[in-house]
């Protein structure tokens, strides 16, 4: 028979769907009002305590409940629901949520890093304003950054943060993250025809995808190169990022993962500000820790060849978890990582772009 936790959540699971599906069949002030008793009743009085709790065991079991959530529901005032019980209500959960990103116990950091990545799949306005886009700051003084139009530059300088030839993967693998942006793109495309305050420029409904348009943002030219963006969340993630080769892939796969979702976000303030040479950005710590890579790998013999028996045995678990097979394995993923990058940065920059690789 199954555990009694697992049971449980196979319960609630069920229970959840079901609110989803009548909040999303009701009439919309019916909807929004049976989502404000769900998140008084039941996110706030059941799943508030639960946050609270220091057990590692129980913080780890809530998250993933959390992060389920996040996958399960649908109906958008729910979701807001949800969305505003996690993060826009008690500044104090959200510090804690954004913290356990950075736990000293891998399995809190994991789930906690599950969590963040369920929400901002959800692409909805609200989570992306609440975790990203409200932290953006406007500077005068700041020296405008270079096109963001010319993204074959930024691109190529991703691609470089790993050196030829230290990168183990299949050239042409780079076709497969451009289609995927593509896909992508259209995605978010479609989720911010739903947003308000921070709508990009896009097709109206009948124009079928894929769109010839640059996403743009409703601020003035003359502006937009003058942000950084101070989102505590993000600053979590590139602290992580510049520890890549101290922690387990898993670590590492769920966290390139994340970032590649903030730079995917259609804010054109928000791509500049992740791209520029500000020593807080994106682009930045990524460059940081490439150096970090080339350092670290000129101490080790015949690392070219170590890279590629560790790419054939990526799948399987490392037979003791040396710092040499951390290191490895963290130069892996960050290859893809860029590729990733360099791909939504050519895309976003050319949403027609077809690259015959």
């Amino acid at each position: 028979s199954m555990p009694e936790d697992v049971q449980s959540m196979i319960r609630f699971m069920a229970w959840l769907q079901l609110c989803d599906q009548i909040v999303t069949n009701a009439n919309p002030l019916v909807g929004s009002s049976l989502s404000l008793a769900i998140a008084d009743k039941y996110f706030n009085d059941v799943l508030g305590p639960l946050l609270a709790q220091p057990q590692e065991d129980a913080v780890v079991a809530i998250s993933n409940y959390i992060a389920l959530c996040f996958v399960q529901v649908t109906a958008s005032s729910l979701q807001q629901a949800l969305v505003r019980f996690c993060f826009d209500t008690d500044p104090d959960r959200l510090g804690a949520l954004i913290n356990r990103c950075d736990d000293m116990s891998d399995d809190v950091s994991l789930a906690a890093l599950r969590l963040f990545s369920g929400a901002l799949r959800t692409r909805s306005e609200y989570t992306c304003e609440v975790l990203v886009l409200r932290h953006l700051q406007a500077h005068e003084d700041l020296v405008p950054a270079p096109d963001p139009a010319n993204a074959t530059i930024l691109a190529d300088k991703i691609l470089a943060t790993v050196p030829a030839e230290l990168r183990t993967a299949d050239p042409t693998t780079y076709r497969m993250y451009i289609t995927a942006s593509h896909q992508e793109m259209h995605e978010w495309l479609r989720a911010t025809r739903r947003w308000t305050k921070h709508a990009t420029s896009r097709p109206p409904p009948e124009v079928p995808l894929p769109w010839t348009g640059a996403p743009t943002l409703p601020v003035p030219a003359a502006e937009v190169h003058r942000h950084t963006c101070a989102s505590p969340l993000l600053a979590v993630l590139l602290r992580r990022l510049r520890r890549a080769f101290d922690q387990p892939r898993a670590i590492n796969l769920i966290l390139t993962s994340l970032l590649a979702m903030i730079f995917e976000i259609p804010n054109t303030a928000l791509h500049v500000s992740l791209a520029s040479d500000q020593p807080d950005s994106l682009v930045s710590s990524l460059i940081l820790t490439g150096q970090d890579v080339v350092t670290k790998a000129s101490r080790i013999g015949n690392v070219a060849d170590k890279l590629r028996a560790a790419r054939v045995e990526l799948n399987d678990p490392p037979k003791t978890a040396t710092p040499l097979n951390k290191f490895l394995r963290a130069v892996i993923v960050l290859e893809e990582f860029t590729k990733e990058l360099g791909a939504i940065a050519l895309v976003w920059a050319n949403p027609t772009l077809m690259l015959d690789i």
